[in-house]
């Protein structure tokens, strides 16, 4: 791999919605002891478990798709969102399944309106279509 790859995190403010940068790194695969991006991704993981409150929902898109990222959060108990690849399996009702099917089972959009800084209501300003939050499921 070439080049430099980024790591961001960023949270909401509370008052008005607005994203925050709270971690940023850069590397890359040549650099000594890199061990792998899932790693470097873990770490700030680790570094908002640290400095923020499990209550706080971890919201990460397809990227994040991958059991070690699940097994994380599981194992720390913090709330978190996936947005998921249509072929992800998952254990619902004691049963292997595809997500798409889990999905087809519930009604409706999950979304997230957010308010300007004049108050203004923004609708659907991060709507994903059928999000789940994985609690105790095996993945």
């Amino acid at each position: 791999m070439q080049g430099y790859l980024t790591i961001e995190a960023a949270v909401l403010s509370e008052p008005g919605k607005m994203p925050l940068p709270v971690y940023e790194k850069v590397f890359s695969a040549a650099e000594n002891g890199f061990i792998s991006e899932t790693y470097k991704n873990l770490c700030c993981m680790k570094s908002l478990f640290e400095n923020f409150t499990p209550r706080c929902v971890r919201t990460l898109d397809r990227g994040f798709d991958a059991n070690d990222y699940y097994h994380y959060f599981l194992k720390r108990g913090e709330r978190f969102v996936i947005r998921t690849r249509k072929n992800r399996n998952v254990v619902y009702n004691g049963k292997t399944c595809n997500i798409m099917d889990v999905a087809a089972k519930y009604k409706g959009n999950y979304r997230m309106d957010f308010k300007d800084k004049s108050g203004k209501s923004i609708p659907d300003a991060m709507a994903y279509r059928r999000i789940f939050q994985v609690q105790k499921a095996a993945v």
